[in-house]
């Protein structure tokens, strides 16, 4: 989908700079400025057309308004949490990190709590076909606090901590 976003957005581009010189060159009344400006035209539409038709929704990368006592929210979590303690092989009374069954407001948070990484790390050892020891030790390599306020908790970047897996 990309490559064809970028080569109508390069079409565009060309026909536009077309029109440009057309219409600085062509002094005696030709249509050729008015031309590619209608090819700009038609093809902005199709581009448009063609975000508009892929499988795109904005509004999931979003969180809901529902407080923590609504009904589906709780539904929701208690799903979340059924998941992710089966995905990690946790037993199912095990207390997890909030930031495990909920989403922040965008949704897309790079940020997990230190405790929610230390309970994954036993899957994304074994996924990566490596000593659990060198997980847990990148994990506390890539831990910090946030300056906001005293009170803040310390939390792992996932993407640093994916790409400093990647190096591994």
């Amino acid at each position: 989908m990309r490559v064809v976003v970028y080569v109508l957005i390069a079409l565009i581009l060309a026909s536009l700079a077309c029109a440009l010189v057309f219409a600085f060159r062509d002094r005696s009344g030709s249509k050729r400025a008015v031309k590619a400006l209608a090819v700009r035209v038609a093809l902005s539409i199709t581009l448009f057309l063609f975000l508009t038709a892929v499988d795109y929704d904005p509004r999931l990368s979003g969180a809901t308004n529902y407080g923590p006592n609504h009904p589906e929210h709780l539904a929701t979590v208690a799903e979340r949490a059924k998941a992710y303690r089966q995905a990690n092989g946790l037993d199912a009374n095990m207390p997890i990190p909030v930031d495990a069954v909920t989403v922040s407001a965008s949704g897309l948070d790079p940020h997990i709590s230190v405790a929610n990484a230390r309970l994954q790390a036993a899957r994304v050892a074994q996924e990566r076909e490596l000593p659990l020891e060198q997980v847990l030790a990148l994990i506390e390599e890539q831990t910090s606090t946030a300056s906001v306020t005293y009170l803040s908790d310390s939390t792992v970047n996932v993407l640093q901590l994916n790409l400093a897996l990647d190096d591994r």
